[in-house]
């Protein structure tokens, strides 16, 4: 699947073309034990070991959920550093649809996309 199956008309994004997405990574420390692996367990606590959550745009709160705060990827066939800047669109770039659809398929969740 590429990126194109999200752009209005299932179409390569132009150049220019912004979109407000957000990239995220959530990590258990685990164990392995009895040949599976099994999230790691606090000892004073009996509970697990809180995720490690990474973004690629801060969220300000550890929740990928809220499109609002996500950053904007523009899409370039300029190499880097050929001088083209980043200007927001006014109107922030692909419309809440696109940008939604791209959220569920990256954060994963099935229930995020029934949920709205």
């Amino acid at each position: 699947m590429g990126v194109q199956v999200l752009a209005p008309g299932r179409r390569l994004p132009r150049t220019g073309e912004q979109w407000h997405v957000n990239f995220s990574r959530v990590e258990w420390l685990l164990d392995a034990r009895d040949g599976q692996y099994v999230k790691r367990t606090d000892p004073a606590r009996g509970k697990p070991v809180p995720a490690d959550n990474w973004v690629w745009s801060p969220q300000g709160v550890v929740d990928v959920h809220i499109p609002e705060r996500w950053g904007y990827v523009q899409f370039s066939t300029t190499q880097p550093g050929g001088g083209e800047l980043f200007v927001l669109e006014p109107n922030g770039g692909v419309g809440y649809p696109q940008r939604l659809s791209l959220g569920c398929i990256l954060i994963g969740s099935p229930n995020f996309a029934a949920g709205r």
